[in-house]
């Protein structure tokens, strides 16, 4: 099965390298890499500030010119890279994001009758006003959509931008590629301690709701005195009222620690010492901290939203709350500490390597792509 991999965006500068733009396609290379290793032929096909192409890890890049950066106008069509595509004559067509209506209409009218053309949602909202109109139009000539969570397609098919009579499958956008390593090894590394350590590895931002998690942990201190949370993060816009909470409490001053920012390249050790990951997202499309800490064998404490329901087959890996509600986070925190039966950390990490690893996200894709190809075969079944 040949499977080309289109990705028009990305923030890359004209001085930027194909490797500097790549490495900062982690997602897009990972999954092309995932296809690749459960029997696809994948070639990606990405935009970029001139033509090149390479090749990594045994697939091939092609890059071509065009205005992408940061992305892609929804009304400017790539004619270059949908060439660039349809030349190669693939069996499915995976195009990221469900934004370009526009483009996947007519990269769909240039491609031979038998390819199939399959939309992968990153997070992105449906469009509104006009906008809507030309969306809808755009996405009604895709042959399937893949979400991370089933119920994150509802708002799209409830608005008419997706039929009912389109196939969607559940499959995660992204994964980890972190490694497990022993707790102990890591804690000497890391130097965190803690009993048990908490572990926040997200944006502080308003979503991600850092203030509702500090105040859920402020409540089972009495319970777990030895218990410490650490925070990391990306971007940090809560930032002054992350420090004001935690400087206006006795008992958060000693058990909190703000790690600042850490690159992903150092965040390993972290994720290893930790027993437990806090996050109290709103919504999430893919939720790479917590497939971050399940790869390490640290079990997620997580709002209860579509992603982190698939994540951790419905708190089955780990233990769910309603997003915003300080009480149930405390109270999932202290079952969680003092369960005697809970998941042990090679346990986790077998899950994650069963479930949710690029190597099964790899397998899941080729499946559903195949799917597709049936679904379009059978007869009646006319591509829009």
């Amino acid at each position: 099965m040949r499977v080309a991999l289109v990705n028009y965006g990305g923030d890359f500068s004209d001085e930027a390298t194909p490797e500097q733009t790549l490495a900062g396609l982690r997602t897009l290379t990972n999954w092309a890499r995932a296809i690749h290793l459960a029997g696809a032929d994948v070639k990606v096909f990405q935009g970029f500030h001139r033509d090149v192409k390479v090749n990594l890890e045994d697939i091939d890049y092609e890059l071509v010119a065009g205005r992408f950066s940061p992305r892609l106008s929804r009304r400017r069509i790539p004619w270059r890279l949908h060439r660039a595509v349809c030349r190669w004559r693939p069996d499915i067509v995976h195009l990221n994001g469900l934004l370009y209506g526009a483009q996947a209409r007519f990269l769909r009218r240039s491609l031979d009758a038998t390819s199939r053309l399959v939309l992968q949602h990153h997070g992105e909202q449906p469009d509104v006003g006009a906008a809507r109109h030309l969306q809808r139009w755009g996405l009604s000539s895709v042959d399937a959509f893949f979400f991370t969570a089933r119920d994150l397609a509802d708002g799209w098919l409830r608005q008419g931008l997706i039929q009912t009579s389109q196939p969607i499958f559940e499959i995660l956008e992204g994964s980890s590629d972190l490694r497990w390593t022993n707790q102990s090894s890591a804690r000497a590394a890391s130097g965190l301690n803690g009993d048990p350590i908490f572990l926040w590895a997200a944006n502080l931002d308003s979503n991600k709701d850092p203030l509702t998690v500090i105040d859920g942990f402020e409540g089972v201190i009495t319970d777990l005195p030895r218990a410490r949370l650490y925070m990391a993060w990306r971007l940090a816009d809560l930032l002054p009222e992350v420090r004001q909470r935690i400087a206006t409490s006795s008992a958060l001053r000693h058990r909190v620690e703000l790690l600042g920012t850490v690159p992903y390249a150092d965040i390993e050790p972290l994720f290893s010492s930790a027993d437990f990951l806090l996050q109290g997202s709103r919504r999430e499309s893919c939720g790479f901290s917590v497939a971050d800490a399940l790869a390490c064998g640290a079990i997620p404490i997580v709002s209860d939203i579509p992603t982190f329901r698939v994540l951790t087959n419905h708190g089955a890996m780990g233990s769910l709350w309603p997003p915003g509600d300080t009480g149930a986070l405390s109270r999932a925190i202290l079952k969680a500490a003092k369960h005697a039966q809970r998941p042990s950390r090679e346990h986790v990490r077998r899950y994650f390597e069963q479930h949710h690893s690029f190597e099964a996200i790899g397998r899941r894709a080729v499946e559903a792509y195949t799917a597709v190809c049936k679904l379009a075969e059978a007869p009646g079944n006319q591509v829009p």
